[in-house]
């Protein structure tokens, strides 16, 4: 009977508290919902484009190209004032773009650059053979905001990016030029990763797409990064003994980053070698193509002919393949001491391919299967020199689609009006150049 009674009193007790704490809900549900949703959209758009425009010094964006992150990442620079943006990219990191930019309603608030802006326009923006370019993002939807981060997630790719405001009384000169110095410092993209004195694993930090690779007690770590101006952030972060590192310290004296008790010191391979080194005629050393008679495939690379192409080390040059030759871009890896063949338009229009050709990797498989990728990137082959052998070794690069890459495809392309489109005869791509399992390259 006592157990019932207090019973009956708490429930009293909680019908009363109920009572009186009902008005202020009330009030409460009023204020929140006095707005409409178009109202409370119109005004999330003015709030966060006074955001954007209320730093002075601009704000550093984390960008990341690629489905799933697959592709390049970059450190741009952006200052947004009067419905103008300014970006400045490490890219090109002496010249920054202005534009239109404007907060708009979708869903929810989304920034979109909404007039040509080179440094970002530019990302997003097709080529022969790459309807989707390198798969960036000029438009970003607001996922959540303070006063000195917002995050946003690009609209057509759905790649998680970051703003953060910069420092007051910072300078953009002076950030861009922090970010070239290290790069120019890393003169190799080979890494041996240790826990304080403990040696860990070697791996690369790749300053080509702004990517980390190594392998750790089994785990492999396949990360884009970002440089900041006192090193690099890992959009993934290493695990090493139940402890994450993401935030690295580039000490330019001992040449290594660090990250608390992680290090990754640079050394140079044994197998590094000058660019002059790689002038000259190559054959290159691949399967036999089928339905195709046998005949040398070479490469001869000569010194970069214009400035543009000096400054990215991008060497001359010339295909033979069926003794027909085609012009092409050999990038020297500097980080490495390499040279590679990359995914590139070939602009020569032939009665074979009368739009021209673009030479597309692609992975063979053991039975024989060919899956070839075909969304823009840097994706190739490197090769690099084998003193013992006396030849240069074909290495691929993974790639999240087709597997690690092993042969290349010239894939013809026609006029369809104005578009250039890739020629198919009797269901099947038409490929002028077919270089399967390529395995090396020697010195003619």
């Amino acid at each position: 009977q006592h157990l019932d009674n207090m019973y009956k009193i708490c429930i009293y007790i909680l019908l009363a508290l109920v009572t009186l704490s009902a008005p202020s809900c009330l009030k409460d549900s009023k204020t929140i919902f006095d707005k409409s949703p178009a109202e409370r959209l119109d005004e999330a758009v003015r709030v966060n484009k006074e955001l954007l425009e209320s730093s002075a010094e601009g704000w550093i964006m984390h960008y990341y190209a690629g489905k799933d992150y697959s592709g390049p990442s970059y450190t741009l620079l952006m200052k947004f004032k009067d419905g103008k943006i300014t970006v400045l990219s490490e890219r090109v990191p002496d010249q920054a773009y202005t534009s239109d930019y404007d907060v708009v309603q979708d869903q929810g608030p989304v920034l979109t650059v909404n007039t040509y802006n080179e440094a970002l326009h530019f990302l997003a923006s097709a080529a022969l053979g790459y309807p989707d370019g390198i798969q960036g993002d000029y438009e970003f939807a607001f996922i959540s905001t303070s006063t000195d981060v917002i995050n946003l997630r690009g609209k057509k790719w759905k790649n998680n990016m970051t703003l953060t405001r910069m420092p007051k009384g910072s300078s953009w000169e002076e950030y861009m030029l922090a970010i070239v110095t290290i790069k120019d410092e890393l003169t190799s993209s080979s890494f041996s990763f240790k826990l304080g004195d403990k040696e860990l694993a070697e791996g690369t930090i790749n300053t080509t797409q702004n990517r980390l690779n190594v392998t750790i007690s089994g785990k492999e770590f396949d990360t884009p990064f970002n440089f900041t101006d006192k090193g690099i952030v890992l959009h993934s972060p290493l695990v090493v003994e139940g402890k994450e590192y993401s935030t690295f310290t580039w000490d330019s004296a001992a040449k290594k980053f660090v990250s608390g008790n992680l290090s990754a010191e640079l050394f140079r391979p044994n197998s590094y070698k000058t660019q002059d080194f790689w002038y000259g005629t190559w054959s290159i050393k691949h399967a036999a193509a089928p339905g195709v008679r046998r005949t040398p495939t070479l490469l001869q690379i000569e010194a970069p002919t214009s400035d543009n192409d000096k400054a990215k080390g991008l060497l001359k040059g010339t295909l033979t393949f069926q003794k027909k030759t085609y012009p092409i871009l050999v990038p020297y890896d500097k980080a490495k001491g390499a040279i590679r063949i990359i995914m590139q338009p070939i602009v020569k229009n032939t009665p074979e391919a009368p739009a021209g050709m673009v030479l597309y990797p692609a992975n063979i498989t053991e039975d024989g299967k060919t899956n070839i990728h075909q969304e823009q990137s840097e994706y190739g082959i490197t090769f690099a020199w084998d003193e013992d052998m006396g030849m240069a070794i074909a290495s691929g690069d993974k790639t999240p689609d087709v597997g690690v890459i092993n042969s290349f495809f010239g894939v013809a392309y026609e006029f369809q009006g104005n578009q250039r489109v890739p020629m198919v005869r009797e269901g099947k791509l038409v490929t002028p150049i077919v270089m399967p399992k390529i395995e090396h390259m020697t010195r003619k």
